[in-house]
């Protein structure tokens, strides 16, 4: 398995930038594109106490030893592909042996959701449970003499 991990970018970006790169990044390694995932933390990058987020992107890719004679041109398709949403980017490279991966699969469900397996969970558009959220003054003398019946703060003076 391959991870492509996008930190300092939005989780929606990231989303949006995996759907355009798994046959393009599939075709570079020579692989099935589900030996692919992309990992998009809710991350923020920061330099000296000062936010860099969707300033700079911070990019790892996780992968088997076999995949490093293509890391040069996997480089250049995630950097063209992610210049049009921050301004400067890294990419770091980890490899790992084969057998350092131990994946576990459950053959009575699809290996991944897609647009064709995805359960869409309709509401009835009934709310038993609403509530009426109170907009008036909490403070007034009504309201405190609910919270601190008969004591000094509710006390006419």
């Amino acid at each position: 398995m391959i991870t492509i991990s996008f930190l300092g970018l939005d989780p929606y970006t990231s989303q949006h930038i995996s759907k355009d790169i798994y046959t393009k990044l599939a075709a570079i390694f020579q692989c099935d594109p589900e030996q692919i995932i992309v990992y998009a933390p809710e991350s923020m990058l920061f330099h000296n106490g000062v936010d860099q987020t969707l300033w700079h992107a911070l990019i790892h890719v996780n992968a088997p030893k076999i995949y490093r004679p293509y890391q040069a041109q996997v480089a250049d398709l995630l950097l063209k592909v992610v210049q049009t949403h921050i301004i400067h980017a890294a990419i770091e490279f980890y490899y790992y042996e084969a057998g350092d991966r131990i994946e576990s699969h459950d053959d009575e469900y699809p290996r991944f959701v897609t647009e064709a397996n995805l359960v869409n969970v309709e509401e009835d558009g009934e709310q038993e449970d609403e509530r009426e959220i109170y907009q008036g003054d909490v403070f007034s003398k009504v309201n405190l003499d609910s919270v601190y019946p008969n004591t000094e703060k509710t006390k006419k003076k």
